[in-house]
């Protein structure tokens, strides 16, 4: 029989998680995003018409984030992951008033991770736009939110940090519960 060999990741092949070790699976996880959504939206933002394209792979970040900060699969969780990420990974939100981020958020969610994820564009209320921050949205007379304008490049940048910062505390072998949340959801993802 013949052992396969298969990239699990830009820089790494099956054989680092022959007899793996957190190290390995926190090298693996980080590659995976840093190669497969981060540096992918990099590229894909050099490109004028890309922007939506970076939308898809900016907002399939979220709910896997959040699967590894708890520790459990996202599956019938997806909405309540999704916002807790944004959160988590967008401080530009912080700008708006407690009614219109929760706004911002739910259309985010609806018009665009679902709108890609399902229709495979967004809905009415999502547009890009670049500018200084990440999200800016527009209120009708009644303040409501009515459309909520992305940053392509601000996204991925915010994406990247985050990425960061999340990985640099999983290496600190002090952040056992960010570390054992971890270990539960890679097992729950990847077991058989």
């Amino acid at each position: 029989m013949t052992v396969q060999i298969w990239k699990v990741s830009p820089k790494y092949d099956s054989s680092k998680l022959d007899n793996d070790t957190i190290a390995d699976r926190i090298d693996v996880y980080a590659d995976r995003i840093q190669g497969w959504l981060i540096d992918c939206g990099h590229i894909l933002n050099q490109h004028e018409h890309a922007g939506f394209g970076v939308l898809n792979m900016a907002f399939s970040y979220f709910e896997g984030y959040s699967s590894f900060l708890r520790g459990e699969d996202s599956e019938k969780q997806g909405k309540t992951f999704f916002e807790e990420a944004i959160y988590s990974v967008i401080p530009d939100l912080q700008q708006f008033s407690e009614k219109t981020r929760s706004e911002i958020v739910k259309i985010l969610w609806k018009d665009g991770r679902n709108g890609l994820f399902h229709i495979g564009m967004s809905r009415r209320r999502i547009a890009l736009l670049d500018g200084s921050h990440v999200f800016a949205c527009s209120l009708d007379e009644q303040q409501r939110v009515v459309a909520v304008f992305i940053n392509r490049h601000g996204i991925i940048k915010a994406i990247e940090d985050h990425h960061h910062r999340y990985v640099e505390r999983l290496r600190d072998p002090n952040e056992i519960d960010l570390r054992n949340n971890f270990e539960r959801a890679w097992q729950i993802l990847h077991s058989l």
